[in-house]
């Protein structure tokens, strides 16, 4: 495979190696990548040959900035049902996949970490973060949702903060990511090269490969107090963002914006978020609290396919990312304005087979 192609495989030292690699475009994931990684790994985990799997980013600023929406806005609503019907079935049949992976899976969390990123990575054995870890699930910024799992993995996060995280968009760094569940390890970037070294001069014994993981990893990973100290304030996000409706949440802030500056600038960023996605979001995550990992991978997929028919997503796009004037105008622009009926049509979409690309 060219070294040009936007994703790479190699086997070394029984190892597959992936390598997200569209540097430029921060690795975003483009739906002909999702398919590809789907392939690979269904292959690999039929071959005796291979032991484990590592996945990362090519370059120095990320290793997976999120899917490919400037493709979504191209095609535009008309096309982009058929497109996204194959290549979301495809990404999202991939990370059920790897969330009941037989082989062991490390993914070196590197640099930013979104949407996507942090989809095909929640599941994973291993999950490797550093110091210029940068992860969110800002997707609500272009008229979308937290998708590819969020309803899964976002529950995992102690008390509301996964509420928190999915409604603003907020960025967190090693300490919040491995509090929240999204990180297994911290490693100082400076020494993941050396890391990977170490995982090809191993000598595999596949009973006790996880063994021999661990042990690599512990040669490496840091307990850096300054690193891993969280910055999220879990006890005010606790407190406003327990309950059930948007509106609530924005009472619960606004009654103390006034003298406290992280509500302020709480309510500032849910203000400029599409009210149609605030909601929908806050039911899709109280849905998933008690769904596994297929039923949310599957609701998500619903979803996903669902916003493809409406204005928000392709004018959030705009806004960020093509005439990056942010100023995005949603339809509708007030909580009050979008109804129950309304939120409910989310979670149904008519598949042309009639069938969940995940049911099947």
């Amino acid at each position: 495979m060219s070294d040009t192609a936007e994703i790479l495989f190699n086997v070394r030292n029984r190892i597959g190696w992936i390598m997200l690699n569209r540097p430029k475009a921060y690795n975003a994931f483009s739906g002909d990548m999702g398919m590809q990684m789907f392939k690979k790994l269904k292959e690999w985990a039929e071959d005796d040959r291979i032991v484990a799997v590592v996945v990362e980013g090519a370059g120095e600023k990320a290793f997976c900035a999120g899917g490919d929406m400037r493709h979504i806005y191209e095609l535009g609503p008309s096309d982009a049902h058929s497109f996204a019907e194959h290549a979301y079935g495809e990404e999202y049949k991939m990370n059920l996949l790897i969330s009941e992976y037989p082989k062991s899976i490390v993914m070196i969390l590197d640099g930013y970490v979104m949407g996507s990123g942090c989809g095909i990575s929640f599941a994973s054995h291993y999950k490797i973060v550093t110091e210029k870890t940068k992860w969110a699930m800002p997707e609500l910024n272009i008229g979308y949702f937290p998708d590819v799992g969020a309803s899964y993995f976002l529950n995992r996060a102690p008390g509301f903060a996964g509420h928190y995280l999915a409604l603003t968009g907020s960025i967190i760094t090693a300490g919040d990511v491995m509090k929240i569940q999204a990180g297994d390890y911290f490693m100082e970037h400076d020494k993941i090269n050396d890391f990977k070294v170490s995982l090809e001069k191993m000598v595999w014994m596949p009973p006790y490969v996880d063994n021999q993981l661990r042990m690599i990893m512990k040669n490496f990973v840091e307990t850096n107090d300054k690193m891993l100290s969280p910055a999220l304030s879990y006890e005010k996000i606790d407190k406003h963002f327990s309950h059930d409706s948007v509106e609530g949440i924005m009472t619960s802030l606004q009654a103390i914006q006034n003298e406290d500056d992280w509500a302020r600038e709480t309510v500032e960023k849910l203000s400029k978020m599409p009210p149609t996605s605030l909601k929908v979001t806050l039911k899709q995550l109280k849905r998933g609290e008690s769904m596994d990992v297929k039923a949310c991978l599957q609701m998500d997929l619903d979803l996903s396919m669902s916003f493809m028919k409406y204005d928000d997503l392709y004018e959030g796009v705009r806004a960020v990312l093509i005439d990056k004037d942010r100023n995005p105008v949603w339809k509708p622009d007030k909580l009050s304005d979008v109804s129950a009926e309304t939120v409910d049509s989310y979670f149904q979409y008519d598949w042309r087979d009639r069938r969940n690309k995940l049911s099947k």
